[in-house]
């Protein structure tokens, strides 16, 4: 597998910074970690191995679409687009991630 490489400056980031790692306890597989500012600090939405050559069937996909409803954030729509922008050049295939239905309020039933 080849390195993975992004710049985070080639981005434009609505509050939000992209890592990729490789590390020992990963077997040095590429770990993607998503932060997110909340006031001065930068906190984990989502850290996860990532496999490219997978493409659309990358658990991890899914896996940042599901992270997605504990961003509630009001311009989580911008988040959500800035996000696969990255994502697909990555994986070098157009990626839209799933918007959960209840993005920033819960429906009370």
């Amino acid at each position: 597998m080849n390195k993975i490489t992004i710049s985070p400056e080639s981005y434009k980031r609505t509050g939000w910074i992209p890592i990729i790692s490789y590390l020992e306890m990963d077997n040095y597989q590429p770990r993607l970690a998503i932060r997110v500012a909340t006031g001065r600090k930068y906190w984990p939405i989502f850290t996860g191995v990532i496999n490219p050559e997978l493409g659309l069937l990358d658990p991890a996909i899914t896996n940042i679409s599901d992270s997605l409803y504990f961003y509630t954030h009001p311009m989580g729509d911008r988040f959500k687009s800035e996000l696969e922008v990255l994502l697909t050049d990555i994986y070098n295939q157009p990626i839209i991630l799933n918007r959960p239905h209840n993005w920033i309020k819960k429906e009370i039933v």
